[in-house]
């Protein structure tokens, strides 16, 4: 895994040219803004909650996007039958598991599907990937009230217990597939003050890599587009509303040799 400028370059263009299907089992909290950021960045969403037609969008989908919001008791089933069709197929999956450790019921949820499936890649804040590593996080709600003083080392045992690409988000989002742990810096506040902030990224992410077919390339780019994206909007708006709203655009307007000057936000992180 190496910070290349020249793959987030091809990963924005080739979602452009491809504009993958995305199939998002997502919170219905995030779901409209996530589809509207996958259709910002050149891809194609698909957010059906239906039981009945899980396996018919898997199996055109390009990636498949779990997010763990608001559960409910029929989601576990939803979820495993498009992620037996992921596997079949193999395509890239993405797992946010939103709110782990909020309630017994979220994480008996999570732990399950981490015992019966490899993602391609796992994303989240950093109280959740904290306690996914069965260390002591602080949670308010679903949220991670502070970085954890070891969450490098986290991220890369996580990488290498899971198999899968791992990114804790935060005042810098910080990767890993099992080597170097790379840090990306930037951003606005006020990306944090949006419900689902943290949900579009994990839908960036997989809308990228799965254009290029390179999930590291995809995460790399989309912490970096985000966050780009992020500071431009911040300077335009008033408040959370247009900040949503001029988010979205700075999204939109981003373009593929924009991403060849910004290899200065990405550094190799240390403990």
């Amino acid at each position: 895994m190496n910070a290349v400028p020249g793959e987030w370059a091809e990963a924005l263009s080739a979602t452009r040219e491809r504009r993958p299907l995305i199939y998002a089992i997502t919170n219905f909290i995030a779901a409209s803004f996530q589809a509207n950021a996958i259709l910002a960045v050149g891809g194609s969403p698909v957010m059906s909650q239906c039981l009945h037609e899980a396996d018919v969008l898997a199996e055109s989908a390009e990636g498949i996007l779990v997010n763990t919001g608001a559960p409910s008791e029929d989601r576990e089933r939803l979820i495993r039958k498009a992620l037996g069709v992921a596997e079949k197929r193999r395509i890239p999956t993405l797992l946010d598991p939103v709110g782990y450790g909020a309630s017994p019921f979220r994480k008996t949820l999570v732990d399950g599907l981490l015992q019966d499936v490899r993602f391609s890649t796992i994303k989240g804040n950093c109280g959740e990937l904290v306690l996914l590593a069965g260390e002591e996080a602080r949670m308010k709600g679903v949220d991670s009230e502070e970085e954890h003083p070891y969450i490098v080392r986290t991220v890369r045992s996580l990488a290498v217990r899971t198999g899968s690409l791992i990114c804790a988000t935060g005042a810098r989002d910080l990767v890993s597939g099992g080597g170097a742990v790379f840090s990306v810096r930037g951003g606005s506040p006020w990306l944090g003050r949006l419900t689902g902030g943290g949900c579009v990224l994990g839908a960036l992410m997989l809308t990228l890599g799965a254009a290029v077919g390179n999930a590291a390339s995809g995460v790399l780019c989309a912490s970096v587009l985000l966050r780009r994206s992020a500071e431009r909007a911040e300077k335009l708006s008033n408040g959370p509303g247009t900040f949503q709203a001029n988010l979205l655009d700075a999204i939109y307007q981003t373009q593929p040799e924009d991403m060849l000057h910004e290899k200065w936000r990405v550094e190799e992180a240390t403990e």
